[in-house]
């Protein structure tokens, strides 16, 4: 029989990025590159993915996220773990948490540095390494964490990398440091750090804590003062009011407070301090380049500035976890600040020179690079994308997200196709488009809209089906455009009318008594596209066996005969097997020959009692097209798992394993839907072949005699209507019970009765 044809619909590659010539310029060398998707995700957000060959060995697929920040719905949001500092979260927890109406996650990717174990003697771990803020709330300062010093001798910042939001919505990605400090009347003291529960204070100093930090603060000997603020933000003075001043520690700080733990110095500085007095604080991060203090509302720190002003810094270089391959995370910016680019690059990966290459041809001059290995993670919807190096996505301490701040709706206000590229069509071919809608802000609402209506221009490519999805090409060469509406949103593409060669997708079908369907492709080169199968002529060879009625072939009587279809100058042919039930269940064989297997028995004594199976070979093909199977068996031996392989007419082998704790040393039929085998929906799979039957025994005692034996193999015909409930059954069905056999279907037991199945509102039938 013909095999399936596939049709891959390769997707538009995203306007930003100049790879549709299939290159793109990496470290000066050419390097393939396939678009696999790209469509608009949220308000002025697109997410696409891509492969890249870098070399004959290295083939890299490329997760991006790309947004524009001048649209008035996309949030940036920098987010810490559940919120706090100190735990981790999985993306689809930390979706979960954060999608809510008008605050709807669109994607995001990790940032993920943060101090290990290791750094447990100092009482860090679990703390991002550098700075976070989000909504203008601090989490944790810029410290001098990875800094030149670690890899070319020079102490600075100018090598640290962060990712900033500003309150007018620019990126900027830029090194910072903080001089954050409290003033009280004409005098002020430096902040040593924030939230940072330090198990080596300094003996003079003053930390800040505040409620990001998800445990009480450390106990010690000093002065604690607790306080509210009016505000939090930053490189802005906050106004704070002491609400409590202990000397012990242990506090648990509420949302909108904060605390200070003063020490030596410190502590002398807010001597003077009571319950009800004020000061002022100034959380000031400033750049360590042109010293300029934005007003940032989001900030998450990378492991490396990779890319200023379109030029490469030495940070790709000088580290050998930059200069590696290795999967991981980026960011980047173009020189207004007003568009964003997330990336993950999957393993094998990418360093970060490479890394900064894709993001140039994107548009992009900064960029900063991110965690990696486990930790790179882009989500979608709460849906991690990428394939991790580990069996399941890692929870994460922190990182960079991207939510739409439109109002809630379902009413489609903007479509869009899912290939938006121009199509060829065969002439008689038929083309119902895949369409996504989205609000009329942007957020998406389905990847498979239903209510579009079609139109072509010029009317003379083809018609458009009554219900106004489908469209079929009338064999005229020609270009038009194909146009779906849905109130006053449309969306367009160019299709072109090519000569295809027709051809049925099968060249021979069993045909049961539901009979089928032709089923006629249009091929144009690598297109393959359905034609109706009303459209073509049909002949049958013998009409006594089979004729063709409105396309569809029905089964007179058993035999073969072959059916020939016509459209213009095509001709293609068909054989019909005909292979009718004549009652609802039929032994597997359709009663043609007494079954050779009509009796099976298995007699054993066992030696182990650990994993034990009884195999059963049956190689049965079964007659017609049924959709189950049905095994009558009787068992001594405590079986509690069966597992029936099978084979289609295209060679694909399957098992399927299911539990069934059969009574013992009574009649149970054990009923199984064979689409667990094959996929009856193409009737192409027909005829099936039943391989063996595996019995699993739970607990069976050794040097002990059992016997499993297998009567009966029944199939099951869908065409035969039966009822799902006793209040639906036929007055004069007979109901004894005397005459029923308990059946097992899809893990739960029903009757069987003279051939007829119930169950009683899907509730198992009691004596």
């Amino acid at each position: 029989m013909k095999q399936h044809l596939f049709l891959i619909f390769v997707l538009g590659i995203s306007l930003s990025m100049d790879a549709a010539k299939g290159s793109i310029t990496i470290q000066g060398k050419s390097c393939p590159i396939d678009s696999i998707e790209s469509y608009m995700v949220g308000p002025g957000c697109t997410y696409s993915r891509y492969a890249v060959t870098m070399t004959s060995s290295r083939t890299v697929q490329l997760y991006i996220l790309e947004a524009d920040l001048t649209n008035p719905y996309v949030k940036v949001e920098q987010r810490n773990a559940k919120g706090q500092i100190g735990v981790f979260e999985t993306v689809a927890a930390a979706h979960a948490a954060l999608d809510a109406p008008n605050h709807r996650t669109i994607g995001n990717v990790n940032c993920n540095f943060f101090w290990t174990s290791s750094s447990s003697s100092i009482g860090l771990a679990g703390n991002p390494t550098g700075g976070t803020v989000t909504d203008g709330v601090i989490a944790t300062q810029p410290d001098e964490w990875n800094m030149g010093a670690q890899n070319t001798g020079v102490k600075g910042w100018n090598d640290m990398g962060y990712v900033a939001i500003d309150q007018a919505g620019k990126c900027i990605m830029d090194n910072f440091a903080w001089d954050g400090k409290i003033t009280i009347g004409e005098q002020s003291y430096s902040l040593r750090d924030c939230n940072r529960q330090r198990t080596d204070p300094n003996t003079d100093e003053i930390a800040l804590f505040n409620y990001k930090l998800s445990y009480p603060t450390r106990t010690f000997a000093g002065t604690e003062v607790i306080f509210s603020v009016d505000q939090w933000r930053i490189n802005s003075d906050i106004q704070c009011t002491v609400t409590a001043i202990n000397t012990t520690g242990g506090t648990t700080i509420p949302q909108g407070h904060g605390a200070l733990q003063c020490r030596g110095t410190g502590a002398d500085f807010v001597q003077g301090l009571q319950v009800g007095s004020t000061f002022t604080m100034n959380l000031g991060f400033y750049s360590t380049n042109d010293q300029s203090r934005p007003n940032i509302q989001q900030l998450c720190m990378g492991n490396a500035l990779c890319m200023a002003a379109d030029t490469l810094t030495q940070r790709n270089y000088n580290e050998g976890y930059n200069t590696q391959v290795y999967a991981r995370t980026g960011m980047a910016t173009n020189a207004q600040g007003n568009r964003l680019w997330l990336m993950v690059m999957q393993t094998p990966g990418m360093s970060t020179a490479e890394m900064c290459d894709v993001f140039r041809q994107c548009g992009a001059t900064y960029a900063v690079g991110c965690d990696g290995g486990g930790s790179a993670q882009l989500g979608l919807f709460g849906v991690v994308q990428n394939k991790t190096t580990e069996a399941t996505p890692r929870a994460l301490n922190n990182g960079l997200w991207l939510f739409s701040t439109a109002p809630d709706s379902q009413v489609a206000g903007q479509l869009r196709y899912v290939d938006a590229t121009p199509t060829d069509i065969p002439a008689y071919a038929s083309y119902t488009p895949q369409v996504r809608a989205y609000t009329a802000e942007g957020n998406l609402i389905t990847h498979d809209f239903q209510d579009f209506t079609l139109s072509v221009e010029p009317a003379t490519l083809g018609t458009i089906s009554e219900d106004g999805r489908t469209f079929t090409a009338n064999p005229v060469n020609g270009e038009g455009t194909l146009t779906a509406s849905y109130g006053t949103a449309t969306v367009s593409k160019t299709i072109r009318i090519r000569d295809g060669q027709v051809q049925l997708r099968l060249d021979s079908v069993i045909v049961g008594n539901s009979g089928y369907k032709m089923e006629v492709n249009a091929l144009s080169g690598e297109l393959v596209l359905p034609i109706d199968p009303i459209a073509l002529t049909w002949t049958s060879e013998d009409p006594s066996i089979a004729m063709v009625e409105e396309g569809q072939i029905v089964g007179l009587q058993n035999g073969k005969t072959r059916i020939m279809g016509a459209l213009g100058e095509y001709r293609d042919t068909l054989m019909a097997i005909v292979e009718l039930s004549s009652a609802p269940v039929l032994r597997a064989n359709g009663d043609k020959v007494e079954h050779e297997h009509a009796s099976l028995d298995t007699a054993f004594t066992l030696t182990k009692t650990r994993n034990v199976t009884i195999a059963m070979p049956i190689h049965q093909r079964l007659w017609g097209c049924p959709d189950s199977l049905i095994c009558q068996v009787q068992s001594t031996a405590p079986v509690h798992t069966i597992t029936i392989t099978g084979t289609d007419a295209y060679q694909h082998k399957q098992s399927y394993k299911f539990s069934a704790v059969l009574p013992l040393n009574q009649d149970t039929l054990i009923w199984v839907g064979l689409d667990h085998i094959a996929s009856i929906q193409d009737q192409g799979v027909y005829p099936i072949t039943i391989d063996e039957i595996v019995f699993g025994l739970n607990n069976p005692k050794t040097n002990t005699a059992y016997a499993i034996q297998l009567k009966d193999i029944l199939v099951h015909y869908p065409n035969w209507k039966e009822p799902t409930d006793l209040e639906h059954t036929q007055a004069h069905t007979p109901l004894s019970t005397s005459s029923a056999q308990w059946v097992w279907r899809h893990g739960q037991m029903v009757l069987w009765i003279n051939g007829v199945y119930y169950t009683l509102l899907g509730v198992p039938l009691q004596d």
